[in-house]
């Protein structure tokens, strides 16, 4: 009887794994359909989390992506809202506001970013092709100079400063510039 009840108790124990086993894996297939692109990742992130300024500009920076532009915008301000003082949101709502040609309201917000983190040759590199696109070019000059000070390895940086070499009409210097960003 001791045997049989101890058999029972083991396969018990057995098909109650094996149902728990079941349902976690019905889970995580659920699961899993939620996260079947990045805007239904962070759409969801930020449901769940919605005062967590990473998620929403990770949204964003999706939505824009994909061509949601008025939503990537709110999505944007929010992450801002939540997190004022983060460079790289403001730097990537920035360059996002300049492809849109929307150049007055990317500026201040590039600008605020190479100053919260002025090592970042990045931030420095978006506020230079802003200044470029609008005809800034000493400014932009200046942007770029920075940006290889920065981090003279950056090839972009020696691009950008070869376009407004170009633009100023100084090709030796735009050739100059070219090759140290090949070599």
């Amino acid at each position: 009887v001791n045997e049989q009840i101890s058999t029972l108790i083991r396969l018990t124990s057995i098909s109650l794994v094996a149902c728990m086993l079941s349902a976690f894996g019905a889970m995580t297939y659920l699961r899993n359909l939620d996260y079947q692109s990045p805007l239904d990742l962070w759409r969801d992130a930020v449901d769940k989390a919605p005062n967590n300024p990473r998620a929403h500009h990770n949204y964003a920076f999706t939505l824009a992506e994909a061509g949601f532009v008025d939503e990537a915008i709110r999505q944007y301000n929010m992450s801002i809202k939540l997190a004022p003082n983060m460079p790289l949101f403001l730097s990537n709502y920035g360059t996002f506001l300049a492809k849109l040609g929307r150049n007055s309201e990317a500026l201040p917000l590039l600008r605020s970013a190479v100053l919260l983190e002025p090592t970042n040759y990045k931030f420095i590199l978006n506020l230079g092709v802003l200044h470029w696109q609008k005809g800034s070019l000493d400014n932009a000059v200046a942007c770029f100079t920075e940006a290889i000070r920065v981090d003279p390895k950056a090839s972009m940086s020696y691009y950008g400063l070869a376009s407004v070499m170009l633009a100023k009409d100084n090709p030796l210097k735009a050739h100059e510039l070219i090759r140290k960003a090949i070599d």
